[in-house]
């Protein structure tokens, strides 16, 4: 039968009480009967007392090993009492925090893992992302997005994008409550950290998580330095090769020229003819080359184009006249025939 631990404290405190009285009855008859019933009281005493605290013990050992983290903590109390009720309430709550812990511990790992195969994807893109929470700060950003604005990862995160990342249109600075609103597709000029500037496109997406994913924009950012950077050495290239032929065809041209003035009535018509053709063949080809400078300078904005009224015919007539010889190698009749307006 369980004894109930008030049942044990009155009895001590009993045992005291009858102790004291034995006492002091026999304390003025005899002296050494009495000293020595003292210590045996005593000794009985302590005994008891330990009885009663050593389950006591165990319980605070078994609270002071759970507060140093150790969540497999059992007290082994078999008291029979309140105070191996008390550890089985203990052993069922530790054995309950143990298990939640394993489940956080669990969980801890998932979520380190999602993060790391998430952190090795945003390593791998080319271009920059970053992701914006509702308060348009800084959530996630990968190394593409650093070389672009010039700010490190720890920098850029939990900061506002509007105070370190400035993207300009044009003129017109363009803030995040533009390109966070809807999908925005569009190149822009980038000021980063230092005033470090880049051509970038930018193309944002509204997330359309909840509120408990945090994310709510998602930015890549395209780098086209390298891309322009390409363009101005095609367009250098085409420019450089325009001149280098243009510069002999002027030369060729001069020289057929002063051929054909200077020799007319003294060579055949037909050899003429030919030389003639091969002066308008290469003013044609220097023409050509011209197009090809004025459509790398329309391209660079340095020229202006002006639409105007054209005559056909005269092209038309200079040009079958060119063909007119190729035609009639292989026996081909060439005539042009323009109707009057």
């Amino acid at each position: 039968m369980r004894l109930s631990l008030l049942v044990k404290i009155a009895s001590v405190i009993t045992v005291g009480i009858l102790t004291a009285i034995f006492l002091s009855l026999f304390l003025s008859q005899n002296v050494i009967f009495s000293a020595t019933a003292g210590i045996l009281v005593i000794c009985f005493t302590n005994t008891i007392i330990s009885l009663l605290l050593k389950p006591l013990k165990k319980l605070v050992d078994s609270f002071e090993s759970l507060g140093r983290g150790n969540f497999n903590a059992r007290a082994d109390v078999r008291s029979g009492d309140e105070f191996e009720v008390i550890a089985k309430h203990f052993n069922d709550m530790t054995a309950s925090v143990s298990k939640v812990y394993q489940n956080l511990e669990t969980e801890k790992d998932i979520a380190v893992s999602q993060v790391s195969k998430i952190n090795d994807v945003l390593s791998s893109i080319i271009d920059g992302v970053i992701a914006l929470d509702f308060n348009k700060n800084i959530l996630i950003s990968n190394k593409a997005a650093e070389e672009i604005t010039g700010y490190t990862q720890q920098e850029l995160q939990g900061q506002n994008i509007d105070k370190l990342i400035h993207l300009f249109d044009g003129q017109e600075e363009i803030v995040s409550k533009t390109y966070c609103q809807t999908s925005f597709n569009k190149s822009v000029k980038l000021i980063g950290k230092g005033g470090k500037q880049a051509s970038v496109n930018l193309l944002s997406s509204k997330s359309n998580q909840t509120v408990q994913s945090n994310i709510s924009c998602v930015l890549i950012l395209h780098d086209l330095s390298k891309e322009e950077e390409l363009e101005r050495m095609k367009f250098d290239f085409v420019s450089m090769a325009s001149h280098e032929l243009k510069t002999p065809l002027t030369s060729i041209i001069g020289y057929l020229s002063v051929f054909v003035s200077e020799n007319k009535g003294k060579v055949a018509k037909e050899e003429l003819e030919l030389v003639e053709r091969s002066l308008a063949s290469s003013q044609q080809l220097l023409s050509l080359v011209q197009n090809l400078l004025n459509v790398n300078k329309i391209e660079r904005d340095q020229m202006s184009v002006m639409i105007e009224t054209v005559d056909y015919s005269s092209i038309l007539s200079k040009t079958a006249e060119e063909l007119k010889n190729q035609a009639s190698l292989k026996n081909i009749m060439l005539s042009l025939n323009i109707a009057s307006h």
